[in-house]
């Protein structure tokens, strides 16, 4: 039982690294929690967007800083991927959480790691 609870409070702080990277934005500071507010931006996000991109009143979490988006490497449709994966990661429920493998799993389903035969 130990063993299953750790896996999951890894996969749950490997969700909050994610949203770090992606959103450059620290996971804590003062009253700010970045997965609480991840996961209510991403819930009041409008269902059928895919990327912010697509919507221009879609909630920041869903854009990709700007300094990533511009490197050549990039792909919108990795930086939805990485967030999507993040949330789950930090699910409230770790029961909803995936394990390491299949978060690796969907990270080598990302065009960037196609490219660079990961």
């Amino acid at each position: 039982m130990f063993g299953k609870f750790l896996d999951k409070s890894d996969v749950f702080s490997y969700g909050v690294l994610l949203l770090e990277l992606v959103t450059k934005r620290a996971a804590r500071e003062e009253d700010f929690h970045l997965h609480v507010w991840a996961r209510g931006e991403y819930e009041t996000r409008p269902k059928k967007t895919q990327f912010r991109k697509e919507c221009r009143r879609c909630p920041p979490v869903l854009e990709v800083h700007e300094s990533l988006r511009g490197s050549v490497w990039f792909d919108a449709k990795d930086g939805a991927a990485i967030i999507e994966l993040a949330l789950l990661c930090v699910s409230r429920n770790p029961v909803e959480r995936p394990t390491i493998k299949e978060v690796v799993e969907r990270l080598r389903q990302l065009e960037l790691a196609k490219r660079m035969n990961l």
